[in-house]
């Protein structure tokens, strides 16, 4: 974030100090460009750029050339990365290669869009914010300073590969008395080969196998395999006993080559949403069963822990997730900004 590289070469004073917010608001009205070079070397593969998260509105070039934009910050998660397939032709080998991502201000692309499309009405903060899709806080909250930021907030990275494993979704389906379930397993493959398969294994929260299963490759380029359980171990809420969980493993194989392989954690319950009729007056119940009994749901704000989330470590989200949990709340909830990835 623009903001903590500047901060590093004291460029600019601490903005939480006085009345330092002011003196940096200049810093969210600039473009500002992030560059870098890197190294490959040729081999038979597909190369992408994958990008994880980027603050807000970019260009992005590679050696020159415009490969791809971004206007949304929070088009971030395991599920939807912004991934750019590279051009060979673009491509250097054995020489240095140019990234360079342009940031255009989000303060102004948001007031241009506002000018464009009319102004809307909002409780607190700049009433552009409403056009952008970029955490609304920093346009300051009731809680929080106005700090305008840009830049790379996740990891950028260069993959290259044959064949692999884009997705591991999994579902389930548990019996009413909760004795057997059976696990629902579908794999999206990227340039599958015609001799490929998967084969999925899965591992009980124990760390015992429970099954072992190849499925074909279809033409939709997805593997898909149904796995019985029984006398399945369960996920709870925090309070109603242990978030057991099985590990499911996903590898392309090539005869008796491996790939690519994913692997997943997943949590067998059911989760059922109640409402019924209310006697002897209007409207319906509103509580959630899981695995069949009734749940009590406390709730609660996340709000990022800094206003630079890039300064956040995974040891500081620890220490937060267990004071919740100390408090028995059954639930955060990630405002403002998806840092889905950090709750996992």
């Amino acid at each position: 974030m623009i903001h903590t590289e500047l901060l590093a070469i004291k460029a600019i004073p601490n903005p939480f100090i006085a009345d330092n917010e002011y003196k940096v608001q200049w810093v969210g009205e600039c473009d500002w460009i992030y560059r870098t070079t890197f190294r490959v070397e040729k081999v038979q593969a597909k190369y992408v750029l994958s990008f994880d998260g980027l603050d807000t509105f970019t260009k992005i070039y590679l050696n020159g050339a415009l490969i791809g934009e971004t206007e949304n910050m929070v088009r971030v998660s395991v599920f939807t990365r912004q991934q750019i397939e590279v051009d060979e032709k673009i491509l250097k080998y054995d020489t240095d290669n140019v990234l360079a991502i342009v940031f255009e201000s989000a303060w102004k692309k948001g007031k241009a869009l506002e000018e464009e499309y009319g102004k809307r009405n909002l409780w607190n903060g700049d009433s552009s914010r409403l056009y952008v899709r970029k955490a609304q806080y920093h346009y300051g909250w009731d809680w929080g300073p106005v700090l305008m930021t840009c830049g790379p907030w996740r990891d950028v990275r260069l993959e290259f590969y044959t064949s692999r494993i884009s997705d591991v979704y999994v579902t389930s389906t548990l019996s009413e008395q909760n004795t057997n379930a059976d696990l629902h397993i579908e794999a999206s493959i990227e340039h599958a080969t015609t001799d490929a398969e998967v084969k999925f294994v899965v591992t009980s929260p124990s760390g015992s196998p429970v099954k072992e299963i190849v499925s074909k490759i279809g033409n939709d380029s997805k593997a898909i395999a149904t796995i019985s359980i029984e006398s399945p171990a369960l996920w709870w809420p925090a309070g109603y006993g242990a978030q057991s969980l099985y590990t499911v493993n996903a590898s392309i194989v090539n005869k008796t080559t491996k790939i690519h392989s994913v692997e997943t954690k997943y949590g067998i319950r059911s989760v059922r949403l109640v409402q019924r009729p209310l006697k002897d007056q209007p409207g319906t119940s509103f509580f959630f069963e899981i695995n069949g009994k009734r749940i009590f749901c406390g709730g609660a704000n996340w709000i990022p822990a800094d206003s630079f989330v890039t300064r956040i470590t995974d040891e500081k989200y620890e220490q937060w997730i267990k004071l919740v949990s100390k408090e028995r709340l059954d639930k955060e909830l990630g405002s403002l900004c998806i840092l889905i990835d950090d709750f996992l």
